[in-house]
């Protein structure tokens, strides 16, 4: 028997509900002898039973886990099989959601725009400079003591008289402050991405003449131009801000605004195979865009949809028994002349209904070398956070930061567990990053002066961070004669 359990490649389970109740049953092949089995439900309740019936308190995702010990014609072995479970309760429906607008200098005001199953019942603001709302307040304003990015979440608690049980959800948002000196001002701007290209339209205006604009790309480079147009080195999400500054020639007064957006999605290509995909939903049927890039032509894509069926379509449809949310991963093929290029890409999707963490889910950023800084999207709100990094290292930081020991792809997933009034809830989420290695800059060249005899004499004028190790021609010379 193994040691370690290991993921099963034959092995699930299928699951009915009737009311609060879920009902699972295993599906193993004809000539496996089941031996012992465990389930552990993702709400902190397991079973031993072959075919256990389970009641959920909460409308919720949770981890399933089926672990197995079976007798096979070649001896015994052990694996596991998990699937994210989505399950509307009694309690209904759940989704937190809000949105702002800024007032005079730094006051915010809030809109609460949530909706569930019943009554709201309560509503608890963070708004993320160490202060909070007081209870049950559905609009707050908020005023803050300076400029700057703040982590807003609002937690919702919503009353099903018919049931009387509580249901609660919680919505983050990153917002930006701006901090206006001297007049008024307001700086503002737009963007759209193409691979790893951002183009910034700015829309800034102020009294007067402009006397300075200023881009900080969130990358350690920056641009004077009014609306310029910035190529990132790396795949990821960044924290862009435009600074302006007008002069009113009429009073004398200067004002300076600043203006700060996430620039979301780059992608950048740095390597022979970059899979990605885009998709929608309706119902429980899942429609999938491949619009992975890569060097020749792609000859396989391979279609994982979470729930232990696949595809080999290139845009497939898929329609799930049963709501909930999956992991869906593309793995793709490009062929060449003189080889071929395979890469993977995973998402969680959510099919059939809303979930009560509409926004489990991070972003992240590299700051230089192979070093990746991680961000929860809910920050600090969760009861626990648990970080896969796709390279067999672990975390349990909210925004834990991590070297990879060389460049490439990796699936990282966070799982973050929430308290409610009446238990846990379990949010899970996956998506693939790309982690481009730092090689610094290098320029090759050479200076082959004119010769009258035949012979010539080439000067290695190359240039590049480090030592010259090598110089390929036809002598491995730093100054070859031919």
């Amino acid at each position: 028997m193994n040691a370690q359990a290991a993921p099963c490649t034959n092995i699930s389970f299928t699951t009915t509900q009737v009311g609060d109740t879920v009902s699972f049953t295993p599906l193993l092949p004809a000539n496996y002898v089941l031996t012992n089995i465990s389930w552990n439900f993702g709400d902190g309740v397991g079973s031993n039973q072959t075919n256990p019936s389970h009641i959920y308190i909460a409308t919720a995702p949770y981890n399933v886990c089926m672990t197995v010990i079976y007798s096979t014609p070649t001896g015994i072995d052990s694996c596991w099989h998990w699937e994210s479970l989505f399950v509307v309760t009694s309690a209904g429906l759940c989704n937190a959601s809000f949105s702002y607008q800024t007032g005079n200098g730094t006051i915010v005001n809030f809109t609460n725009t949530s909706t569930g199953t019943g009554t709201m019942s309560n509503s608890m603001w963070d708004f993320g400079d160490g202060s909070t709302s007081v209870y049950n307040v559905q609009n707050p304003s908020h005023t803050y003591a300076s400029g700057g990015w703040y982590n807003v979440t609002l937690q919702t608690y919503y009353f099903n008289i018919n049931t009387g049980i509580y249901n609660s959800c919680i919505s983050n948002d990153s917002i930006y402050i701006q901090s206006g000196q001297g007049g008024p001002c307001a700086a503002d701007f737009n963007y759209s991405v193409s691979n790893c290209t951002a183009h910034f339209s700015n829309y800034s205006s102020g009294p007067g003449i402009l006397t300075s604009c200023l881009w900080d790309f969130g990358d350690g480079d920056t641009s004077s131009s009014w609306s310029p147009q910035h190529t990132y080195n790396a795949t990821g999400i960044y924290n862009t801000c435009v600074s302006v500054n007008y002069l009113d020639t009429t009073s004398g007064t200067t004002s300076t605004c600043t203006y700060c957006d996430s620039v979301q999605w780059v992608q950048c290509v740095s390597v022979p195979c970059f899979a990605e995909y885009t998709y929608n939903t309706s119902g429980n049927t899942l429609y999938c865009n491949n619009t992975s890039v890569g060097n020749g032509t792609i000859t396989s894509s391979h279609w994982n949809f979470g729930d232990g069926t696949t595809s080999m379509l290139t845009n497939p449809n898929h329609t799930y028994s049963s709501a909930g949310a999956y992991n869906v991963c593309l793995t793709v093929v490009y062929t060449t002349l003189v080889g071929s290029d395979t890469c993977t890409y995973c998402n969680s999707i959510q099919v059939g209904g809303s979930t009560p963490c509409p926004n489990n889910n991070f972003s992240h950023t590299q700051n230089g070398s192979n070093t990746i800084n991680f961000y929860s999207s809910v920050g600090t709100n969760p009861y626990s956070c648990f970080w896969t990094f796709g390279d067999g290292t672990t975390s349990t930081f909210s925004f834990p930061s991590h070297t990879y020991s060389q460049p490439g792809t990796y699936i990282v997933c966070l799982t973050q567990v929430f308290f409610t009034p009446f238990g846990l809830d379990t949010c899970y989420h996956c998506a693939t990053i790309q982690v481009a290695g730092s090689t610094g800059t290098c320029t090759s060249s050479f200076l082959p002066p004119p010769s009258s005899t035949g012979t010539v004499n080439f000067t290695n004028s190359s240039s590049g961070n480090g030592n010259l190790v090598a110089s390929f021609g036809t002598l491995e010379m730093a100054r070859p004669l031919h």
